[in-house]
């Protein structure tokens, strides 16, 4: 419901500014129609182009602002005010940079292409303290007739929610591979551990299997001294046996 409403607001105002920019375009077509005073056409020219350009301002959808070559603001546009809570009557008039203070930079946009001449778009974003927004940039050097440069006319875009999301998902991502760092880190001690108590069970076995090797050859051992003792007794049995029978003989 918001989101229409939103929607059919700015139909209105687009319709709003047609209608408006057609009323222009008539009263300019009937200056340069019926008045032959050059100054006064060129006045209504005048005035026509500016509304134009002062409508442009107030109802571009971005953040807008516009400067003097000096840096001077001349246009801060509603959306801008409300992006930073600073209003137009407060801004016009002041030094851009002074208004908006850029952090880590030492001048608008604006102004940059003001003293160069030459459209620019930022592939960076721009922070503004205290405020929490982020703004993406570009700007365009407004010229004379004559073409010299006098002013510059800069877009700053609202970012801060996918610019948030962004560095959330890469903090995310952060997290995640150092967590999973420390567990191939953790396994990797875990597996050298297993490989140890394995080689160290092997030896156990390879000495274990010595030890029954040698219990075997003893118990062989025994075996003959035992089987050789039985034998000896039976000998001896047997010459008792002949030692009684003498002696009853006898």
């Amino acid at each position: 419901m918001a989101s229409q409403t939103s929607a059919s607001g700015a139909r209105d105002r687009v319709n709003e500014g047609a209608a408006i920019g057609e009323r222009l375009w008539q009263e300019y077509s009937d200056a340069r129609a019926d008045d032959r005073d050059d100054e006064e056409t060129l006045r209504r020219e005048r005035d026509f182009w500016r509304s134009m350009f002062d409508q442009l301002v107030a109802e571009f959808p971005e953040g807008l602002l516009v400067t003097a070559p000096d840096g001077t603001l001349t246009h801060w546009n509603e959306k801008l005010g409300t992006d930073l809570n600073v209003p137009a009557t407060e801004a016009v008039g002041e030094n851009a940079y002074d208004v908006i203070g850029t952090e880590g930079e030492e001048e608008t946009l604006a102004e940059t292409v003001a003293r160069r001449g030459e459209t620019i778009t930022e592939d960076g974003v721009r922070e503004v303290p205290p405020s929490d927004v982020i703004f993406r940039t570009c700007a365009v050097p407004l010229r004379g007739a004559d073409g010299s440069v006098a002013g510059a006319f800069e877009v700053a875009a609202d970012v801060s929610e996918h610019i948030e999301q962004q560095r959330e998902l890469e903090r995310i991502q952060k997290e995640v591979q150092g967590r999973v760092r420390t567990e191939l880190t953790d396994l990797s001690t875990s597996v050298g551990r297993i490989a140890s108590g394995v080689d160290e069970l092997g030896t156990f076995a390879e000495e274990q299997t010595r030890r029954m090797e040698r219990v075997s050859d003893e118990v062989s051992d025994q075996s003959a001294t035992i089987e050789e003792i039985a034998s000896s007794a039976d000998q001896v049995s047997r010459a008792a046996q002949n030692a009684r029978d003498r002696a009853d003989e006898g």
